[in-house]
């Protein structure tokens, strides 16, 4: 049950946290984006935040809202510059920089308004989210919550690695080999090319196939009618 549920828990709060993020740049980019590495409407970082949350929330005094804003703000801190650097230093690509629209941010990772929204969150978390998170998963029976979680990290596993695969032929793009600043839109358009060409390759393949075999057939014929001749 601990994994059934912590992944349930993942699911809902990475998911919230998708929508947070598309309701925060929509007014900006006037259209729905996704921010997140991988292509579903999740956001793993989100997801990790809340079960690290969830996890200390044992030692954590919950009435004292002035802590539980420090630890939250600390850990989405921790895990934004975090997340950002990993996955700068695997495919040398950034997803957010802060540089130029936040003044007072460390290397472009993280910033302090949303250092600062991590832990009022943080607050909302706690004392509302995660009680009502509690409700809703106690109100499926245990085969539909184990089901869904099995279903979710299935879905988890092939976004995985099809979005690293996706990403990792980005990063060998040329207008990313030496593009800096915030490039999310551009990484997730031209990982959704590399997934589209990566399904479209069977039936290029079946393509060349019919095509080799229909040459073949005209150069047999051909060669029928050569032998045809020289026999007359």
């Amino acid at each position: 049950m601990f994994v059934t549920r912590y992944t349930l828990y993942f699911t809902i709060f990475a998911v919230m946290g998708y929508f947070v993020e598309l309701l925060n740049t929509l007014p900006r980019k006037k259209k729905i984006s996704n921010r997140g590495f991988l292509f579903g409407p999740y956001l793993p970082i989100y997801g990790f935040g809340a079960i690290i949350m969830i996890m200390l929330s044992k030692d954590i005094p919950k009435d004292n809202l002035f802590i539980v804003f420090l630890v939250a703000m600390a850990i989405g801190v921790i895990l934004e510059y975090s997340t950002s650097y990993i996955l700068e230093k695997i495919f040398h690509l950034r997803w957010w920089d802060y540089s130029k629209t936040h003044k007072f941010n460390i290397n472009g990772r993280i910033c302090l308004r949303n250092s600062l929204l991590f832990g009022l969150g943080g607050c909302i978390f706690i004392s509302f989210l995660v009680p009502l998170a509690d409700k809703c998963i106690d109100f499926l029976p245990q085969w539909l919550q184990i089901t869904l979680a099995g279903v979710m990290l299935v879905i988890y596993t092939i976004d995985v690695v099809a979005s690293s695969y996706a990403n990792m032929k980005v990063k060998n793009m040329e207008e990313f080999s030496k593009a800096i600043g915030d490039q999310t839109a551009e990484i997730k358009k031209n990982a959704k090319k590399v997934i589209k060409e990566l399904f479209a390759t069977p039936e290029k393949i079946a393509k060349k196939i019919e095509k080799a075999r229909r040459k073949a057939e005209r150069k047999a014929k051909r060669r029928a009618k050569r032998a045809e001749r020289k026999k007359r």
